[in-house]
């Protein structure tokens, strides 16, 4: 389970453009569909920097060496810690560190208790219990049969 959401604002050049929201330990930037905090600027690689997060109080941005680089707040950088009200810049896309928040962990339903096939079974007259078909093999052997308590399994093969 993630250990804080990062809520994210992303801008391209001034223009607005959207807000996102991501609860992973690591944050994958970059123009890959795959991509957690998917950036589109031509400037931006496939993937091109890692968010750890270990904490809500400790956050880290890592450049993965692409070129035109990672900026925050300015300063091109290889790894640094984000603070809330950070900007991140990869090319002309500006993304807002707006806020971090604890993850809480959702309360998981309980699955409902496994049931067991229903076996029907058929009692004769002379109580011999036969099993349901499906118990049968492929070479349809006759299914073997109980006489009270005691298991009986036929002795011949029947005949084709």
């Amino acid at each position: 389970m993630a250990k804080a959401v990062l809520n994210f604002a992303i801008f391209r050049g001034e223009q607005f453009e959207r807000r996102e929201s991501v609860a992973q330990d690591i944050v994958k930037v970059g123009k890959d569909p795959k991509s957690h905090l998917r950036i589109d600027d031509e400037a931006a690689s496939r993937m091109h920097a890692v968010i750890e997060v270990s904490g809500t109080e400790d956050v880290t941005l890592i450049d993965l060496g692409n070129d035109p680089g990672t900026l925050v707040n300015g300063a091109r950088v290889n790894k640094t810690k984000l603070q809330v009200g950070d900007y991140i810049q990869i090319g002309t896309t500006q993304i807002l560190l707006e806020s971090v928040e604890p993850a809480y962990e959702q309360p998981v339903a309980a699955a409902p208790p496994a049931q067991m096939p229903q076996v029907t079974a058929m009692v004769t007259a002379s109580r011999t219990m036969r099993l349901p078909d499906r118990t049968r093999t492929r070479s349809s052997r006759a299914a073997p049969t109980c006489r009270a308590t005691r298991w009986s399994f036929p002795t011949s093969r029947p005949s084709r």
